[in-house]
């Protein structure tokens, strides 16, 4: 078999899995949720209501992956993809990160008020020349919003100043940026603790809520197997069960995959994307502009990469113009300036 036709074949396997997994497992769930395994668990004494509820939990994640999905896929057919391309493209997880990415751009650079959004204000501080680029000035001791700053970080921490909140946040991006011990250490409380809801602010929100709910529900799974097989319920071999129980596993496994946080997703810069990657493009309008380049250049013979779309389209920019730089005074690929 050739290399490219291998390639096909795993682009196809990789859509697949991505489309079908979540439901697979969503679906064997609810067929396990068997009148037999309901009058097993009341006969042992057990709350049905809460092994009902924690069952429910476990459908959480396909859940959220299909609301993401749908708004991804939206966008992808308005960027001008078909509706085969569309639905390859916005199953893949790198698609939900490369989302993020965007909208934190747009955060960060964008043109409202920056106090009011905290990406923004950190940016200020940890990334200065980049949002000079953009006419928003830097924040440091000297400046006129110093003084906000020093009000308390929140009403339950009363005794550091946003100021200090920022200053530790920012400290905190960069060393994770450094180890994979750092950076484990920072994610994982907030994907094992059940009650926190908010993850520290260098991650992607969507994406870490997604392994978050990914890692529970395969641990539901599991627990809700090994209960049942050791209470006699159901067969250690029952082949739903079984099943389940193994997608589960691999689901576990599959959160090693959350290291592609620190690279391509920028940690130490909260995920910004560098102003000579979107030259001529407007902050607000990253995702669309971005979507339209990876939609133009995929191939079923290639592996479908969004980092590596922008860096061919900067290479690209950088041969036509290479006198410029980043800011808001980018020229656009037709060489016409950018309205002010």
């Amino acid at each position: 078999m050739s290399k490219l036709s291998f390639q096909v074949l795993k682009n196809i396997w990789y859509t697949i899995s991505a489309l079908l997994w979540e439901p697979v497992t969503a679906c064997l769930a609810a067929y396990n949720l068997s009148g037999n395994v309901v009058e097993a668990y009341e006969k042992l004494g057990r709350s049905f209501q809460t092994f009902a509820f924690l069952y429910c939990m476990c459908l959480l994640a396909p859940l959220f992956k299909l609301i993401f999905m749908k708004k991804l896929y939206s966008t992808l057919r308005a960027a001008g993809a078909d509706f085969t391309l569309a639905v390859s493209i916005a199953s893949r997880t790198e698609t939900l990160l490369a989302f993020e990415t965007s909208m934190r751009t747009k955060e960060a650079f964008g043109s409202a008020p920056c106090l009011k959004k905290r990406i923004q204000t950190i940016c200020r501080i940890a990334l200065p020349e980049d949002c000079e680029a953009f006419g928003l000035s830097r924040i440091s001791e000297q400046s006129d919003e110093y003084a906000q700053l020093q009000k308390p970080a929140s009403k339950f921490c009363r005794c550091r100043s946003k100021w200090q909140e920022a200053q530790k946040v920012i400290k905190a991006a960069q060393r994770q940026t450094e180890t994979a011990k750092a950076f484990w250490c920072g994610l994982f409380p907030f994907l094992a603790h059940p009650m926190l809801y908010k993850p520290p602010c260098q991650f992607p929100y969507r994406y870490t809520w997604f392994l978050k709910l990914k890692m529970w529900s395969s641990i539901f799974h599991l627990a809700f197997y090994f209960l049942s097989v050791s209470d006699e319920t159901v067969a250690w071999n029952s082949p739903t069960w079984l099943i389940k129980a193994c997608m589960a596993f691999l689901h576990l496994v599959s959160l090693r995959r959350a290291s592609c946080i620190r690279n391509p997703w920028s940690l130490g810069r909260f995920g910004v994307l560098e102003p000579r990657r979107f030259s001529g493009w407007r902050a607000e309008d990253v995702w669309t502009n971005w979507s339209r380049i990876v939609i133009t250049s995929f191939s079923w013979e290639q592996p479908l990469d969004w980092w590596q779309a922008l860096d061919e389209r900067e290479q690209m920019h950088t041969t036509r113009s290479p006198d410029l730089k980043g800011g808001a005074s980018h020229v656009a690929e037709l060489g016409e300036p950018l309205a002010s």
